[in-house]
């Protein structure tokens, strides 16, 4: 492995990859708003030398960390995996910050939805199956509000005398 030696070892705990010769690459160029692609973690895609078969890895930026309970985002991963709403978990290491899934880039035959695809009446039902699926699925770690959230950052900045824009107080009252 060339680049990335840090994630040696968590790619050789997946089944399959222990002894593969593989490189680890950036999985996207650098974008200034990869707003769909995440911006919690570094992607990066593992290539087999030999077969040319990939893996994705994210490996989560520690600053993350005031904003994102890992744990929980990754038991939400793994849950999405299991029922097909998600890429398959191969490899979730919260302590080390490593998620290792199948690779669905454009590479391993996926692509990208636009917002086109909300006029197609059978891809909008397959959406909307596939997020009652998942709110099947077992408890996750953790639920968030995202008002309560709204409310707590709110009273953070009112509380270290943010300048907010003028009409900040408005907005978070129409959420209330």
């Amino acid at each position: 492995m060339e680049q990335h030696e840090d994630l040696a070892g968590a790619l050789g705990r997946v089944t399959g990859w222990q002894g593969r010769d593989a490189v680890i690459e950036p999985a996207i160029p650098v974008l200034a708003s990869p707003s769909w692609r995440g911006v919690d973690g570094l992607p990066l895609v593992a290539r087999d030398r030999a077969s040319g078969e990939t893996l994705f890895i994210k490996q989560i930026h520690p600053d993350t960390a005031f904003y994102i309970d890992i744990p929980a985002s990754f038991d939400a991963a793994v849950k999405a995996g299991e029922i097909g709403v998600g890429p398959r978990v191969l490899l979730a290491d919260a302590a080390a910050g490593v998620l290792i899934m199948e690779d669905l880039s454009a590479e391993a035959g996926w692509r990208v939805a636009g917002l086109e695809k909300g006029y197609d009446p059978d891809f909008v039902a397959a959406v909307v199956a596939a997020r009652r699926a998942y709110a099947a699925v077992a408890p996750l770690l953790r639920e968030v509000d995202v008002f309560a959230e709204i409310e707590s950052f709110y009273a953070m900045a009112l509380a270290e005398k943010v300048t907010l824009p003028a009409e900040t107080g408005w907005m978070v009252d129409m959420a209330r």
